[in-house]
């Protein structure tokens, strides 16, 4: 029997830099809530990232902990 890697090697487009992401955060919304968000990015912004950097300066603006 050949012992073959199966070349999966996980999404690799989900690696930013030395960090490695591994907590998910879901949020739900309308339609019409997405839509608006997505349509304000700026040109090649990730939705993702958008919402991250939002979270991210607000949490540290009321650094209640």
């Amino acid at each position: 029997m050949q012992n073959k890697n199966h070349g999966n090697t996980g999404n690799t487009n989900a690696m930013k830099g030395d960090i490695k992401k591994s907590s998910f955060i879901q949020i739900r919304c309308t339609q019409e809530e997405k839509a608006l968000i997505v349509r304000n990015l700026k040109n090649g912004e990730k939705l993702s990232d958008f919402m991250l950097n939002l979270a991210l300066t607000e949490a540290k603006s009321r650094k209640l902990s």
